[in-house]
């Protein structure tokens, strides 16, 4: 495979192609395209790069790792970076897609999974916490995003493991939390 291409792994929502692992490394933030096919390809014209973050576990440590993603034209730069996250290995749980966006005039970002979030969140507090940070910091790069509140399926989430009360606005911060940074 050519070097800033990858292999799509499945179609979902908006034909919407999750990549195939990232290799995560200690030396910054690497561009990753995401297809929007099936078919191994490159960026197309006119994509769009947004920060992401991806669970990296090095022996008995884990912690978020910035990554840069291209998210094709024709794509909604935020839905394919929450997407992104949701692929083999990422910080949500497979199969998560996001069925709306919408940002209110205060600043929260409304978003609306479907119910692969819940149903294959096997993650832990550790996990929830892995989840939570890695949505906060990404949707912190988001234009005019100040906070964020999470329903599946057009219900409100008030838990998703049972370590963190979902029910209200999370504030989206660009810093990690200290024990999830590299």
């Amino acid at each position: 495979m050519t070097k800033g291409m990858i292999r799509a792994e499945e179609a979902g929502l908006l034909m919407l192609v999750i990549a195939a692992g990232v290799a995560a490394s200690n030396d910054g933030p690497k561009k990753v395209p995401m297809p929007p096919t099936s078919a191994v390809v490159r960026p197309a014209q006119g994509a769009q790069e947004r920060t992401v973050f991806t669970v990296v576990r090095q022996g008995e440590r884990t912690y978020l790792s910035e990554q840069r993603v291209s998210i094709p034209a024709g794509i909604d730069p935020q839905i394919g970076a929450i997407e992104f996250q949701a692929r083999a290995g990422g910080a949500l749980p497979k199969g998560t897609r996001v069925r709306s966006l919408t940002l209110d005039k205060d600043g929260v970002l409304r978003i609306d999974l479907n119910a692969a979030f819940t149903k294959n969140f096997s993650g832990g507090s550790t996990g929830e916490a892995l989840t939570l940070a890695a949505l906060s910091a990404t949707v912190a790069r988001f234009p005019g995003v100040q906070s964020f509140l999470v329903s599946v399926e057009g219900k409100p989430l008030t838990s998703l493991g049972g370590h963190v009360e979902w029910d209200q606005p999370q504030p989206a911060s660009k810093t990690l939390p200290e024990d999830f940074r590299p």
